[in-house]
């Protein structure tokens, strides 16, 4: 079985290393998308790291990255054309043995966070209202003339048909071969998905949810593999050593979304080298039992 590792990164390149070197094995493949924004430049002289040359601007809310996400797909399977396809953040951090991730992504499960909208915190108002791509998190002329736009149309009520049933979760998965390919033939047979989601607030919680859920791969999906820590301001927490006694105690926990088994934490930094250190000395010594 082939695990095709797509991670898109902003910054922290000395953890991306470690991402990579820990989980690089054999039969085990890289794709990375660095933020196209990102002043730094990242390069692995690894022979099963291929790094996307045709980047995009990541913007919080924007459909960049469900665009990233749709590249690294398409490369990851022109390439290899195999296995699973785990999606993961340049700040994450395996927390469990490569032997069992090995074995939970081995069968025919698709583990993605999965609900109908409206959900706990997504509401359908971020997809029959109309929204523009730009970057939220600054404020220039341009930003705050375009959040004008969009707040006149909200209060107007000028709504979008919404073309098909939503489904949301969170941005990151671990798909099959058989299902990626599915994904990739109807974002190219019906152009009607990027249309309608490039003008929706945070569509990677949406995108990939809906195709899957209006699909026979629904009956097979399981709640994802990462664990977010969303109790902080600002969130998501940065993983610290109390994380760390929670890992080694529970291989179970409760989300949004059920039970899942994290197999991945989010997020670490380039100052995470001790804590990792911890990680590799004791919870990823011992296989765990479920």
């Amino acid at each position: 079985m082939k695990i095709n590792y797509l991670i898109i990164a902003h910054n922290n390149f000395h953890h991306l290393n470690s991402l990579i070197e820990t989980l690089d094995e054999e039969n085990v493949n890289f794709f990375i998308h660095i933020d196209k924004k990102s002043k730094q430049q990242y390069q692995s002289n690894k022979s099963n790291v291929h790094i996307i040359s045709d980047r995009v601007k990541l913007y919080w809310g924007s459909f960049g990255v469900v665009e990233a996400t749709l590249k690294l797909l398409r490369l990851a399977q022109s390439t290899i054309n195999d296995g699973y396809y785990c999606l993961l953040s340049g700040v994450d951090y395996p927390i469990r043995p490569n032997s069992y991730i090995k074995k939970v992504l081995s069968g025919d499960i698709e583990y993605i966070n999965i609900l109908p909208a409206p959900a706990p915190c997504k509401p359908m108002s971020r997809f029959e209202y109309y929204y523009l791509n730009y970057d939220r998190r600054v404020k220039t002329f341009f930003s705050i003339a375009l959040r004008i736009m969009e707040r006149v149309m909200i209060l107007l009520k000028i709504k979008r048909a919404v073309p098909f049933k939503i489904f949301v979760g969170s941005a990151w998965f671990a798909l099959t071969n058989n299902c990626v390919k599915y994904i990739l033939n109807e974002v190219e047979q019906n152009p009607m998905y990027v249309r309608f989601f490039k003008n929706s607030i945070i569509p990677d919680e949406a995108f990939f949810q809906t195709i899957i859920g209006d699909s026979s791969f629904l009956s097979k999906t399981q709640t994802n593999l990462t664990y977010t820590d969303w109790s902080t301001i600002p969130s998501p927490a940065i993983i610290n050593e109390t994380h760390l006694d929670l890992f080694i105690k529970q291989l179970e926990f409760v989300g949004s979304y059920g039970k899942y088994y994290p197999i991945f934490a989010r997020k670490f930094n380039d100052d995470s080298e001790l804590l990792i250190q911890k990680i590799e000395d004791t919870i990823r010594k011992t296989i765990p039992r479920q």
